[in-house]
């Protein structure tokens, strides 16, 4: 009878601390970064597109504003009517004396030799770079090559940097 007693207080227990942690709310950035990255809906990255709303294939990012040691996010929509290719490099740019230059931080590579496409009306998985603690405040733009009808072009989106 004891052994019982034991268990129904070890699960009753469990159940407890189950009960706060499904009570607990989700933080919201991580929220808002599982919607974004998940949306289908064009419209809504109509909304976050920062580059020219004249290209066929924009780069939307989930954040304008975003903390050191936060992570930036884009992702890739096609309004247009051809497919586009697109891989997995990315570059990470500053605004510095007004001339855009690759940031120390950007990742380097080796990057993998994976294309995917973007039919019209598709978006792309989700671009991430994690902010380092100790990036500057200041502009900054996610910078992705895509290929549309074999030219090579790339797509940019703005964000920002907050200071420490």
């Amino acid at each position: 009878m004891r052994a019982s007693g034991t268990f129904i207080s070890a699960w009753v227990a469990g159940m407890a601390v189950l009960a706060v942690l499904l009570a607990s709310p989700v933080p919201a950035d991580s929220r808002s970064e599982s919607s974004f990255c998940q949306t289908t809906d064009l419209r809504r990255m109509e909304e976050r597109a920062t580059g020219s709303r004249t290209q066929d294939v924009s780069l939307a990012m989930k954040n304008d504003v975003v903390d050191p040691g936060g992570v930036a996010t884009a992702r890739l929509f096609n309004r247009g009517k051809r497919k586009a290719g697109y891989g997995v490099a990315l570059r990470i740019e500053r605004l510095v004396h007004g001339k855009w230059s690759l940031d120390p931080a950007s990742p380097k590579g080796p990057w993998p030799k994976k294309l995917g496409i973007l039919n019209p009306g598709e978006l792309s998985t989700c671009f991430r770079f994690t902010v380092p603690d100790s990036q500057p405040a200041g502009r900054y733009r996610f910078t992705v090559p895509v290929q549309i009808e074999r030219k090579a072009a790339h797509r940019s989106a703005l964000f920002q940097v907050r200071p420490q």
